[in-house]
């Protein structure tokens, strides 16, 4: 009588492909939680978002939508120093970073602005400045860079928001 084991089955390789699976599809569930992104979120990303106002005329504390048309005059408004998020909509740490520059743009009392542009959709605004990956958050103060971070700064919101935090205090230190 011959063993099962005699021949070898790709039955090992199968179930440790499995398991790697698995451990992915946690992974995900545990980062992005119950609610993850979803299909229909993909169909939302792609509709144009509506062009937001600069400056005073924007809503206090509401991460303003740049584009090429607006981007300059929110930099150079007032001379208020501004924080830009650079983003890809597909991105899942630029997705994840979303709540800190809520949060940072509610608690800014109009110190500081906060804006975001797609790098995709804006890629002729994009390429003046050092996008080497995304998220990267560039502090402008006066009209020019003058700080900047590629990468989310940690893994939860609280890090993303902290790192971020840091780094407007820092910029508005030196303005």
């Amino acid at each position: 009588m011959r063993s099962l084991f005699a021949k070898p089955r790709p039955w090992g390789r199968m179930l440790a492909l499995a398991a790697l699976a698995a451990g992915a599809w946690f992974g995900y569930r545990a980062y992005y939680g119950s609610d993850g992104w979803t299909a229909a979120d993909a169909d939302s990303a792609d509709a144009a978002p509506a062009p937001a106002a600069a400056g005073a005329a924007a809503a206090a504390g509401s991460v303003i939508e740049l584009n090429g048309a607006n981007f300059d005059d929110f930099v150079a408004a007032d001379k208020t120093p501004a924080l830009i998020a650079f983003y890809r909509t597909d991105c899942p740490y630029c997705r994840a970073s979303q709540p800190a520059l809520e949060r940072l743009s509610l608690q800014s009392n109009g110190r500081y602005r906060v804006g975001k542009l797609d790098v995709e959709a804006q890629a002729a605004t994009a390429e003046h400045y050092p996008i080497h990956g995304v998220p990267t958050f560039i502090f402008f103060s006066k009209g020019r860079p003058a700080d900047g971070i590629t990468g989310a700064p940690a893994g939860d919101e609280e890090g993303i928001y902290e790192g971020l935090r840091g780094r407007i205090d820092k910029g508005l230190a030196g303005a």
